[in-house]
């Protein structure tokens, strides 16, 4: 697991990422803490658990700013960097949508490489 936290204008927001090697315990505690649901929980641990190819999720809790990123079961490098891409836009947008920033501005850029 990589922990790590972003530092939009508004204020720091927490991220726990998990990439390819992590146990169900693992993110499910992670989760929990991150105010999933049960429901939240069995709804984005599904595809993991079946061993989905190339799968990933991002969950926010947007009143606590923090998120949880998982990506898993990738077939190649750049079906990782591919879906790593993928759950980071959905994470950006998570906090474009709560600071007000316009996701096409140059703002929301910056979070990209924050």
């Amino acid at each position: 697991m990589i922990n790590f936290v972003l530092h939009p204008k508004k204020g720091d927001w927490e991220v726990s990422c998990f990439i390819e090697n992590f146990s169900d315990s693992e993110i499910s505690f992670a989760l929990m803490e991150c105010g999933a649901k049960e429901h939240d929980l069995s709804r984005l641990l599904q595809k993991y658990r079946r061993g989905a190819k190339n799968g990933g999720f991002t969950f926010s809790n947007i009143q606590d700013r923090i998120s949880v990123v998982a990506v898993y079961h990738s077939t190649s490098i750049s079906q990782l960097l591919n879906s790593l891409i993928h759950e980071f836009r959905h994470l950006e947008r998570h906090i474009c949508k709560v600071d007000g920033i316009d996701p096409y501005s140059e703002g929301a850029s910056y979070l990209a490489g924050d």
